[in-house]
């Protein structure tokens, strides 16, 4: 039978049920007799000193208390019968739509446990063919088509990005080697050195587009990484780069052991670090914090609203701008790729603007190793 048809049949017999037992009680308190029983008038109606009139009238008070008694018993016994009635009709109601919507509950379940990460977990089929059914395989088909998209999407980019490495370098070669070549005239130069910082930001965005598609993939490993030593091996490679923006930098690293997969998390670091001194005050700060299973990148910068920094995990999303390359050479993609890795290794980050501009940026890892 179908959801429709089972709670129709169920509150039908249900009503049907609760009318005989109620019918039954309010049968069985008037035709009774009362606990302390009615006084038997019997020896006056013997005396013979009573007259057509009195008898009649003790007659009538006879019926009167009678009547008075059958209503007190009625309305203690409905009262008592409506209020068995009521508890059963809610104890059997709620045990009906907890059957009912069991495989609602499943896949609401399923649903708030779903990511992009783990789309091929399926909600069980009910086994009886009804709306429920339909409804969970109506979802479990959603699920499937959101799989096939999402991984289109990564092949896509993936395939994509490792296709334009190729002429990108070609187009930077050429470039150098024409800026190479002496005697050239000034025009020459200026154009070859045009194409060269065109080359060499399409360079970042596909290198961006790379990491994207390979955070999305999870992790292909699951080893004890150092997160202190790994971040201070990321901040040495952008050593140069701090120190021509004449930034400070002030680290605080605690040795902390996490699991994860060392590359995803190179990669996640030297985002964080980069946007850092990307997004930077000439002549600004950073600070790097690690200790207890979390990491903290912290800089000044620009100032950024509240309700901006959660479209700042989106891909090409930036600051307060949206633009494909920003003038420093940015793609928008470091936070996208930051976002991915950390869910890939379930941990948790959270953006924070400071008060007087910039970011501060908490990744916080699992506590189990």
């Amino acid at each position: 039978m179908t959801v429709r048809t089972r709670l129709t049949v169920f509150y039908g017999t249900l009503f049907l049920v609760t009318g005989f037992l109620l019918i039954s009680v309010i049968v069985i308190a008037v035709f009774s007799s009362p606990p302390g029983g009615v006084s038997d008038p019997g020896h006056l109606f013997t005396r013979t000193d009573l007259t057509p009139d009195q008898i009649n009238q003790i007659a009538w008070h006879v019926k009167q208390q009678a009547r008075h008694e059958m209503q007190m018993r009625l309305l203690q016994y409905s009262a008592i019968a409506i209020a068995v009635m009521t508890l059963i009709a809610i104890g059997s109601g709620a045990f009906m739509a907890r059957s009912v919507l069991r495989p609602v509950r499943t896949v609401s379940a399923t649903a708030r446990r779903l990511s992009e990460h783990d789309l091929h977990e399926r909600v069980p089929v009910p086994t009886q063919h009804d709306e429920l059914s339909e409804l969970a395989e109506t979802f479990n088909t959603m699920l499937t088509r959101l799989e096939r998209a999402f991984a289109a999407q990564r092949r896509f980019i993936a395939n994509a990005s490792h296709e334009l490495r190729g002429p990108i370098t070609t187009q930077r070669t050429l470039a150098d080697v024409a800026l190479a070549e002496p005697g050239i005239d000034a025009g020459t130069r200026e154009l070859a050195t045009a194409v060269r910082e065109v080359a060499l930001r399409q360079q970042r965005l596909v290198e961006g587009l790379f990491e994207l598609a390979l955070s999305q993939h999870g992790p292909q490993a699951d080893t004890a990484v150092d997160l202190a030593a790994l971040t201070r091996e990321v901040l040495e490679r952008w050593a140069h780069s701090l120190t021509d923006r004449g930034l400070t930098l002030a680290t605080d690293l605690s040795p902390t052991l996490i699991n994860g997969d060392p590359t995803l998390l190179d990669i996640l670091l030297d985002n964080l670090i980069r946007n850092a001194i990307t997004h930077n005050r000439p002549g600004g700060w950073l600070r790097v914090h690690v200790a207890d299973h979390t990491l903290a990148v912290e800089n000044p910068g620009p100032q950024l609203r509240g309700e901006r920094l959660a479209e700042l995990s989106e891909p090409f999303r930036r600051g307060e701008t949206d633009r494909m390359i920003d003038a420093n050479g940015g793609a928008g993609l470091g936070l996208a790729v930051v976002h991915t890795i950390t869910d890939a290794h379930h941990a948790t980050v959270s953006l924070r603007p400071r008060d007087n501009g910039g970011l501060l940026v908490r990744v916080r890892f699992p506590a189990e190793c």
